[in-house]
This record gives structure tokens, C-alpha cells and sequence, in this order.
């Protein structure tokens, strides 16, 4: 509470926002997600738990299916609105 206190006084309503390092680390890197999505182009459909699977036997990287399913599931949202983005702007030009 006290050093709550001191980032107030010193940096008002900033100080308050949680610090950087905060929480879990990813457990992943941006080479996996490489990897990953080089794995998802192969011509064969493959689950979210085999991905899981191959991505602990080949890569020592421990996720979860529902994990690997929602960090897919927001990297395609980004990717989404990006596109979104650039056509927009294109289209303005």
C-alpha cells in the first residue's frame, strides 16, 4: 500500500498503472508462432491439440489446446483488422 502511496504522490494517476514485467511471461516465442503457422499450411487438417502435441514434442514449448486455440484465434483477429486498416487507407488515396 505504501509504495502505491509514493508512485501517487510521485507520478499521480500514471503511477498507479501497473508496471511493466507483471504477470506470466509468454511461454512462446515469435519463432514458434512461425513455426506454428508453417505447420498450419501443410495440406492436412490438424486439431488444436495435435498442435499442442507437436508443439511440446518438437519445440519444448507447453501449451494447452484452448490456449494454442485462442492465441489462433487472436492473431487472426489482428491480422483481420490490419488488413482492414491498410484497405481503408488505400482507399482514401
Amino acid at each position: 500500500m505504501r509504495t502505491t502511496i509514493h508512485r501517487w504522490n510521485q507520478n499521480g494517476l500514471v503511477g498507479l498503472w501497473e508496471a511493466q514485467g507483471r504477470g506470466k511471461k509468454p511461454s512462446w516465442t515469435e519463432e514458434d508462432w512461425n513455426v506454428l503457422e508453417k505447420w498450419l499450411k501443410e495440406p492436412r487438417s490438424i486439431s488444436s491439440r495435435q498442435l499442442s502435441q507437436r508443439l511440446a514434442r518438437e519445440r519444448q514449448v507447453f501449451l494447452g489446446a484452448e490456449q494454442v486455440r485462442r492465441i489462433l484465434k487472436k492473431k487472426v483477429a489482428v491480422e483481420k483488422t490490419q488488413k482492414e486498416t491498410s484497405s481503408t487507407k488505400k482507399s482514401r488515396v
